[in-house]
């Protein structure tokens, strides 16, 4: 999420060793917290009032790893209301399940210009069930990231003969890679396609080297990654406030 703040037109981001936080005009949103004693209650208020001045609503996201440890009684007293928790899993790459089955007439692709990003996003769009809006977000996001192949972040589209029809995003970053954006348009599910999209980044980032992979489940996909090799790990409790 960082990465939004950093590469799209007037976000802003915001790291220090205390905290980690994203403004744009899709999103705003705390991202990591790790204040020190005595100085909560002060940096969380200068927080929330350079929110207000440039945002009608944000998020703040409590992993088990913030500090204070009661962070979330601090947030609750501003406000704040618990709208959604993210399941984290991890896999060891050395452990992978890579039985996976697919139509013969599947093939997957990199996304290496703007004409398949655009591909890419609208297959996001239809698979998330997501509006342009949001989508839009992303779009400028891995634009201005680009696609040199030395990039932490690529980009796959999944193709039944010449149809776009499931997509998926890696990140490589702090010897980890990440699985982002999963998502198949509905008239092409149940055809170990998600399976398919999601193993591919990984053998690439275990032939490079890479031992661990983590990345966030929802009610749908959990029994695909958890067949994978997947693992749950953590949760990290999404929480909202708006003035």
């Amino acid at each position: 999420m960082a990465c939004f703040g950093r590469y799209v037109a007037g976000g802003e981001l915001h790291e220090d060793p205390e905290m980690q936080w994203i403004i744009t005009r899709f999103i705003c949103a705390v991202l990591r917290t790790s204040l020190i004693a005595g100085n909560v209650d002060a940096k969380i208020d200068a927080t929330l009032d350079h929110f207000r001045e440039r945002c009608s609503s944000m998020a703040w996201k409590v992993s088990p790893s913030a500090q204070p440890p009661d962070l979330v009684q601090y947030l609750q007293a501003r406000g704040f209301t618990l709208v959604y928790d993210q399941p984290v899993m991890v896999a060891d790459l050395q452990a992978l399940n890579e039985a996976s089955m697919t139509p013969t007439n599947f093939h997957i692709t990199v996304v290496d210009n703007q004409e398949l990003l655009h591909t890419y996003c609208n297959v996001s769009m239809r698979g998330f069930g997501s509006d342009e809006k949001g989508i839009q977000l992303y779009y400028e996001t891995y634009l201005g990231i680009g696609f040199a192949k030395d990039v932490p972040w690529r980009h796959y589209i999944g193709w039944l003969d010449d149809v776009p029809v499931t997509v998926c995003s890696r990140l490589l970053h702090a010897g980890i890679v990440g699985i982002y954006g999963v998502a198949t348009v509905p008239e092409a599910r149940r055809q170990g396609l998600g399976a398919a999209m999601t193993l591919t980044p990984l053998l690439e980032a275990h032939q490079r080297g890479y031992r661990i992979a983590t990345l966030t489940a929802t009610d749908i996909s959990v029994g695909i990654y958890r067949r994978l090799g997947f693992r749950d790990f953590y949760t990290t409790h999404i929480y909202h406030k708006s003035w």
